[in-house]
């Protein structure tokens, strides 16, 4: 079945020229394959296999002391824990010019619940009747029991040091001072049951176009009892 998704986007500039974008998403007809794929590929050591032309690293670190930095510890990196994490990015500005930035990052995961989950597709429904009054019809709306059967992964992420960046024509220690928010996502099993339809996702999705999420739900048909995917996501 085809893909059914949409997003609704809030950007903010504060007082101190810090840009937030916040994005919530839903997409429909995602199977619990495709889902268990995308939420592994959301698990920050996994960045650089998700998206291999902007990640060059995504590599758990810790500090050593006989070092004198940060050396690469795979062994950090717990699930439902806190760790760092060393990103290192590139982009092409243009055909000629290209930029990066190498950063270490503090990571806090968790894995969301059931009622967790269900406050993420509130939270998705909320923003896309702010973008358009009544849009909330369009997104697909969980029966309660559907949340006892998820797929979810959530983490926050904070800077702890800009290593080097290249913004211009060389790189240079520093250049970011600012880089924190969070990132959630879900999936949830639709069943259908004579002629009622439940559905259920949620999820949350990524900072500046470095983190991508996705949030689906697919429709079962309208007789047998089937499950059906529901993914989502938002960033902030």
């Amino acid at each position: 079945m085809p893909l059914i998704h949409d997003a609704y986007t809030d950007i903010d500039f504060n007082d101190e020229f810090v840009t937030k974008i916040t994005v919530n998403s839903w997409i429909q007809n995602v199977t619990a394959t495709e889902a268990d794929a995308c939420v592994e590929m959301s698990y920050p050591p996994n960045w650089s296999k998700a998206i291999k032309t902007f990640y060059q690293q995504s590599q758990p670190v810790s500090w050593s002391q006989k070092a004198g930095g940060y050396v690469a510890n795979d062994s950090v990196a717990k699930r439902d824990g806190q760790y760092d994490l060393l990103e290192y990015v590139t982009w092409d500005w243009s055909l000629q010019n290209d930029g990066g930035i190498a950063n270490i990052l503090r990571i806090t995961e968790s894995t969301p619940d059931g009622k967790g989950v269900e406050k993420l597709v509130k939270k998705i429904r909320d923003a896309a009747d702010e973008e358009t009054p009544g849009e909330s019809a369009r997104v697909p709306l969980p029966s309660g029991g559907a949340y006892a059967n998820t797929r979810a992964i959530t983490y926050r992420y904070q800077l702890v040091r800009c290593i080097q960046a290249k913004f211009a024509s060389i790189w240079e220690s520093g250049g970011l001072d600012v880089d924190q928010g969070s990132f959630t996502v879900a999936w949830v099993s639709i069943s259908t049951n004579a002629d009622r339809l439940r559905m259920s996702a949620t999820g949350r999705v990524a900072r500046l176009s470095k983190r991508l999420t996705l949030r689906t739900t697919r429709n079962a048909s309208r007789r047998a009892a089937m499950s059906a995917p529901y993914w989502g996501c938002t960033e902030s």
